[in-house]
């Protein structure tokens, strides 16, 4: 089973959206309400009664990692085999999970898909021009330190990942 995390603070606008993409690509959402001030997650109900979305609600506002944790957690309470993580500001295309799910099954020996090199230009072209120089330089100084060239963007938190090794 593959289950979307989806850490959402401030994304009225979005959310429904992503939550929707998701679901077509993906057996389950998690989404992880990070004290969101604007109760983003109130959109949700139409979803939330189907069965397919969980909403996570956190006390205290934590930040993507802290949210991204919680959402992990209940993913691999409910089951998950496979996790993608996904942010909710609908930067990310979810048009790419099917690769990465099917990347993970073609590649026994890797836990997660962020060496796919899978392009990404709906996400590079929403992006502030100073973040894509930014990411441009944290790109380079990741695949010079780790040796792998082909990733594409390491810093956008798009990534799937096997729960047995996050079990591990």
């Amino acid at each position: 089973m593959t289950i979307a995390v989806i850490p959402a603070y401030r994304a009225s606008e979005t959310l429904e959206g992503v939550v929707a993409e998701c679901l077509g690509v993906v057996d389950h959402v998690v989404v992880v309400d990070d004290a969101c001030p604007e109760n983003c997650t109130a959109n949700l109900t139409r979803f939330v009664d189907s069965a397919k979305v969980t909403v996570v609600r956190r006390s205290q506002n934590g930040g993507v990692g802290a949210a991204t944790k919680d959402g992990i957690a209940e993913a691999l309470r409910r089951g998950a085999d496979v996790i993608v993580k996904v942010d909710a500001d609908g930067q990310m295309d979810t048009r790419y999970v099917p690769h990465m799910i099917e990347f993970l099954a073609s590649q026994p020996r890797w836990t997660s898909s962020r060496e796919t090199g899978l392009p990404m230009p709906r996400h590079w072209q929403k992006m502030p021009v100073a973040r894509l120089i930014g990411n441009a330089g944290l790109t380079f100084l990741v695949k010079f330190s780790s040796g792998y060239w082909t990733i594409v963007d390491p810093t956008n938190g798009f990534f799937a990942i096997r729960a047995s090794a996050l079990r591990r």
